[in-house]
């Protein structure tokens, strides 16, 4: 997403004459550094409003971004809240067994 929004948008800079306060898509840097800032969703709608003065459309892909990134946040913290919730039960289950559970066994009988 970084490198399409730096293609797109880069030249809305012009050295401080364009459309945006600051130089949001300048380089790949930039882009990624914006990109951040949009998946953590700090402050990012004033940067968008300022592209869409000049491109109307371009809340289309600053949306997907932040759609998909959401997404992916969502699902990493509930993977993490899964594996914490399983480690602990495993924990418990060791305690109240005195060690001798071996969960689910392969033996062919």
């Amino acid at each position: 997403f970084a490198v399409m929004f730096t293609s797109l948008f880069k030249d809305l800079w012009r050295d401080g004459d364009g459309p945006l306060e600051f130089n949001y898509f300048g380089t790949i840097w930039d882009s990624l550094f914006t990109c951040f800032q949009f998946m953590t969703l700090d402050d990012w709608n004033p940067i968008v409003r300022e592209v869409m003065t000049e491109r109307s459309w371009a809340w289309l892909p600053f949306i997907t971004f932040i759609i998909f990134s959401g997404f992916i946040i969502v699902n990493l913290l509930i993977a993490v809240i899964c594996d914490a919730v399983s480690m602990l039960q495993d924990l418990e289950k060791e305690k109240l067994t005195g060690g001798f559970y071996q969960g689910e066994s392969d033996e062919d009988d």
